[in-house]
């Protein structure tokens, strides 16, 4: 029985360059990150030393592994109405690390994999921002944003706060679901859910600053709310791209 229609493997670049006999498709290509949360760590404050910076609006604002196939980072709020969770990808560095930069023409790749208990529940947001503790108002990014008591998921472009919003998904209770976004270079950005194209958002307001990778949650009443992260991936072409 035939394994592979490539058995010696499938490359995206020539013969004739470094890893033109390489087995597998050249990783150099591409800026990417990647986390399947197998591992956390998170610190309050500019002291450093974690993966991510944690802001919590108290202590039993929590962010976790769960035990849970897959690899899952659940998130936890207390039960007052502001409590929060967010998180910033900070490489342990004592501050958020901003490596990502929307640059028209450079095609960009982010998704995800999440869920909410209850859809209409908390706040949440999902992909990049400028360091901010407070980011579901962040004034630069691209990121997915449910607001609190609502069910619909939209993509948010956003510079210097002035946005373009377009509607991505009405989440379901305690439903994972895949939520992307493919830039291809040009003037528009394409929206996934479940891996099927549902919308476009134009890059009108595209930010030109630097963004950190971003996920929170904020209650929207005295209950507990929960949000399950299972992965966050994203990948931008490099400018030196040969």
């Amino acid at each position: 029985m035939t394994t592979s229609n490539f058995p010696n493997g499938a490359t995206n670049v020539a013969d004739s360059v470094s890893l033109g006999s390489y087995v597998a498709q050249d990783p150099t290509k591409v800026h990417s990150w990647f986390d399947d949360f197998d591992t956390f760590s998170a610190t309050t404050g500019t002291t450093g030393g974690s993966e991510w910076l944690l802001t919590a609006a108290a202590a039993a604002d929590t962010a976790a592994i769960e035990d849970a196939d897959g690899g899952i980072l659940l998130l936890t709020t207390d039960t007052a109405t502001a409590d929060t969770v967010y998180l910033q990808w900070e490489g342990f560095q004592p501050t958020p690390v901003e490596s990502w930069t929307f640059t028209t023409g450079t095609p960009m790749w982010f998704k995800c994999r999440l869920k909410l208990a209850v859809a209409a529940g908390a706040a949440l947001i999902c992909g990049l921002a400028v360091t901010d503790s407070s980011p579901l108002d962040a004034s630069d990014g691209i990121y997915f944003l449910k607001a609190a008591g609502s069910a619909t998921m939209s993509l948010v472009v956003i510079a210097s706060s002035t946005a373009t919003t377009t509607t991505a998904k009405t989440m379901v209770d305690d439903t994972y679901t895949n939520l992307a976004w493919y830039y291809d270079g040009t003037d528009g950005i394409d929206i996934f859910v479940d891996e099927v194209k549902v919308a476009r958002s134009v890059i009108t307001n595209a930010p030109s600053t630097e963004l950190a990778v971003t996920l929170g949650i904020k209650n929207n009443n005295a209950t507990p709310r929960t949000a399950r992260i299972d992965y966050i991936f994203v990948a931008k072409r490099r400018d030196t791209d040969i």
